[in-house]
């Protein structure tokens, strides 16, 4: 911002002892401090804000993948508790369960690029059904759980960030304000002084 607000010396001119400068901002010469650090203020509001924009997309697609971590735990849930309300014994826990449900979950999992080989879901795109079986559910279900804490971990992070960024923004916005204020009341308290 330096680059945007230079202040040169009036050559020769000085008011009661004090050197007298005039600013140029953005290319505008012929401003007074009060205008240059109004707008330097505006300017930093509104780079903040482009920041704050962002951050805000972030936060917005943080919440969406929690969303889609939820929708799939959710189906991986459906499909373990199938095992346990089956009756299955320790005999048979290479038995497998088929739903649309896991399909799903393999989509929300492949969108991420959380998939992996040997996670033991197995899809099919033709009949869009998912496979697993009762170890790989179980498993699935705490590694899935774990991702959601760890995307929510994410997510508080960038919400102080965001408010810290709300902080800057309205402070700026307010010295601008402040400023413009000042100089009005300047200028009020000169004109009642020429009448």
């Amino acid at each position: 911002m330096s680059n945007l607000v230079e202040a040169n010396d009036i050559a020769g001119l000085k008011v009661y002892g004090q050197q007298q400068v005039d600013y140029t901002v953005e290319g505008k010469s012929g401003c007074d401090y009060g205008y240059a650090v109004a707008r330097a203020a505006l300017l930093r509001s509104v780079a903040v804000e482009s920041a704050l924009n962002a951050l805000t997309g972030v936060v917005r697609k943080r919440e969406q993948k929690l969303s889609d971590l939820g929708t799939a735990l959710s189906y991986v849930c459906e499909a373990y508790a199938h095992f346990q309300h089956s009756g299955k014994n320790q005999a048979h826990q290479d038995d497998t369960v088929t739903t649309s449900g896991l399909y799903v979950v393999a989509d929300v999992l492949l969108r991420y690029g959380l998939k992996s080989g040997d996670d033991g879901l197995s899809y099919d795109k033709g009949t869009q059904t998912g496979t697993i079986s009762n170890a790989n559910a179980n498993l699935m279900q705490t590694n899935i759980q774990y991702m959601m804490d760890k995307e929510d971990n994410y997510l508080q992070q960038d919400m102080v960030s965001l408010q810290s960024y709300f902080s800057r923004r309205d402070q700026a916005l307010s010295l601008a304000a402040s400023l413009v204020q000042k100089v009005n009341n300047t200028m009020s308290s000169g004109i009642q002084a020429i009448r």
